[in-house]
């Protein structure tokens, strides 16, 4: 069973923005040791907020595809039934943090914007976007627990995930 159609679409994402982000710090170095005339810092700084929402849009197809860091050495010994109830915990409990943090991220971004906070570099790029990278990458994850979630209840599994971890179905 697939757990979303959205990891093609999330992973060219993640590629465009990887590469913006690989070609604005090339610049960035260039400029510095080749002509240190055109060097500027809103590259380096257009780097950090590109890799950020990389890092956050990524995180959502690691908990898509159960590849993210967990420690399962005593899930991996129980029976398998017991796996699969604890996974479906596992997926509650991220929808639950995962949506608390989103909540949480929702009013650093409203607060950003009210206080009109702004980078110190030349840029003066508004700091509400850097933060929206946590926000729209908590409610991606939140999406897949419930995806997972959801099919765990509806099917009794969760396909990848479940084999991911190596509960035979």
């Amino acid at each position: 069973m697939k757990i979303s159609g959205h990891t093609k679409f999330e992973t060219l994402l993640v590629g465009t923005v990887g590469i913006l982000a690989m070609v604005f710090g090339a610049y960035a170095m260039l400029a510095r040791y080749f002509m240190p005339h055109l060097a500027a810092g809103w590259a380096d700084e257009l780097v950090i907020y590109l890799m950020m929402w990389a890092i956050w849009i990524s995180a959502s197809r690691l908990v898509a595809e159960n590849t993210h860091v967990h420690a399962d050495i005593i899930v991996g010994k129980l029976p398998r039934h017991w796996q699969r109830k604890l996974l479906l915990l596992n997926s509650i409990f991220g929808f639950f943090f995962c949506s608390a943090m989103a909540y949480a991220a929702w009013q650093v971004v409203m607060m950003a914007f009210k206080l009109d906070e702004k980078s110190e570099s030349v840029l003066q790029f508004p700091i509400a976007f850097y933060d929206m990278s946590l926000l729209a990458g908590m409610l991606l994850m939140a999406y897949r627990y419930l995806e997972i979630s959801r099919a765990h209840l509806k099917h009794g599994s969760t396909g990848p995930v479940e084999k991911s971890r190596g509960i035979k179905s």
